[in-house]
Order: structure tokens, then C-alpha cells, then sequence
């Protein structure tokens, strides 16, 4: 892989903050012999600081793929009122197929409530609902009209959950696998349970089932579901993708 050739103005490049594991946003804006220079990382309003001979984790996005890798910040410049930072050449750049978002396989836990099934006439509103059939359901309207409210709220709302495993995990969606069918369609809400070794978190989404495929195992039939996020904000977005990363990373450690 000719590395130089990946680069060029204009392109985003995302730096890691290493300690809450968030990429802040930058753009290349010159490129030379001897260095990058990339605008001030932001992340709502917010600038990352890179300190002279500090190393840091990027992530270069094109087309379908993303490339990571580490390089120390040489200099810091201010050009014409502009700040930039002056980064090194990488030495190594791996590089991740994209597609839409990338999928890591998974075993943990999930909750999941039916919001809405395909064959109901109106969509799931936003601020009034009833909770789905089962174990500490009732027929009550909990919600007052208006008043949008948090997915945790929501899920404490419905009920005792069902139960699930995640598959795989992606910024796009899930594959969960249940014991019972929910045909395409079937809007979820989803409380997922994500571990690593120096991260764990739990979140709160909103899915669609896109497809399900039944399967046998040596007791009993399961049924696997992809699920794409629906009206998911980009804050839990961001969350998700980032511990997916920081789970690659762990696991690339391993090996």
C-alpha cells in the first residue's frame, strides 16, 4: 500500500481522545513532504489540545473504508489567523472495510420491548404510548400528551423486558438473536448491554427488524433478527461506534 497516496486536502481525518474514547473531527488542509497539516480537532464546539511530540490515534475516512493509525503531532502552527497542527507521516495504516458501518461479532446481553408490530395501522408515537402484551404490561397510557421522554424512562415504563443476545454490532445496527419470531417490521426498543475490558456501557435504541432468519440448535429453534437503528441520536451513535473501536482494539491485543 502506497501510504502518501491516501492523503490529500480536504479529506476528514478523526483524532482519538484517548481517555473518554471519542474522535474529534478534523479536516487535512495542506499536505508536504515532511508533515500533514490538519485543522484544530472539534467535537461540538469543543477543540482537542495536541501537545508538541505528543502520539495519537486517527482514523482517515474514504469512500468505503477507513484507515487507522498513530502519529505524533510535530508542531503547531497559526497560518493566516488559521491554527494548524503539524502531524507526522505514518509508518503503518490498516485498513477496515467500511460498508455502511463496521460489523464486530458479539455475545452480550440485551432487553428488547415491542413498540410497534407491522400489521398496526399507525406508527409509535413519540410522546404517548401503551406497553407491549406481557408480564407487567397494562392497557395505561403512562405519558402525559407533548412530552417526549427517555428511552430509559420508556423501557421502565413497559415492563418486565424479553431477552436477547447480540451477534454482532455495528453504528448501524445489530443482528439479536431471541427465542421467539418477530416478523419484518417489528419496531423494537433495545437495552444494550456492552462490555469490553476497559469499557462497559449500557444504551437505550430504537430498532426496526429488517430480516430473520430461524435456525436449530441442540435444544431448541432460535430465531436471529437484523435490527437498523431507528431515529437513533448521534450522540448514542457516536457511543456506540467508539466502544466498537475500542473493542477491535482490545481485541487486536490479543492476538
Amino acid at each position: 500500500m502506497n501510504i502518501r497516496s491516501l492523503f490529500r486536502e480536504n479529506l476528514l481525518l478523526e483524532v482519538l481522545e484517548p481517555e473518554q474514547q471519542i474522535f474529534y473531527k478534523s479536516i487535512i488542509q495542506e499536505i508536504h513532504d515532511d508533515y500533514i497539516a490538519i485543522g484544530m480537532p472539534m467535537r461540538k464546539q469543543k477543540y482537542l489540545s495536541m501537545p508538541k511530540d505528543s502520539t495519537w490515534e486517527f482514523r482517515l475516512i474514504r469512500r468505503e473504508n477507513l484507515y487507522y493509525f498513530h502519529s505524533p503531532c510535530l508542531d503547531y502552527h497559526k497560518r493566516e489567523r488559521v491554527p494548524l497542527y503539524l502531524i507526522d507521516w505514518p509508518g503503518e495504516v490498516r485498513r477496515v472495510q467500511r460498508r455502511e458501518f463496521f460489523r464486530v461479532p458479539c455475545a452480550f446481553e440485551a432487553h428488547y420491548w415491542i413498540l410497534k408490530k407491522p400489521w398496526d395501522r399507525e406508527d409509535y408515537p413519540q410522546n404517548n404510548y401503551e406497553p407491549a402484551t406481557g408480564k407487567g404490561a397494562t392497557n395505561k397510557s403512562f405519558l402525559p400528551d407533548k412530552k417526549p421522554v427517555a428511552l430509559e424512562m420508556l423501557a421502565e415504563m413497559m415492563g418486565e423486558p424479553e431477552e436477547a443476545m447480540i451477534a454482532d454490532i455495528s453504528g448501524g445496527g445489530l443482528q439479536v438473536v431471541t427465542s421467539k419470531w418477530m416478523p419484518m417490521g417489528t419496531v423494537l426498543l433495545m437495552g444494550l448491554f456492552l462490555k469490553g475490558k476497559k469499557k462497559d456501557m449500557t444504551v437505550f435504541v430504537k430498532g426496526r427488524v429488517v430480516w430473520v432468519l430461524p435456525f436449530q440448535t441442540r435444544l431448541k429453534l432460535r430465531f436471529r433478527h437484523a435490527v437498523e437503528y431507528v431515529d437513533i441520536p448521534e450522540r448514542i451513535q457516536e457511543e456506540i461506534v467508539g466502544f466498537i473501536f475500542v473493542l477491535m482494539r482490545e481485541r487486536m491485543g490479543e492476538t
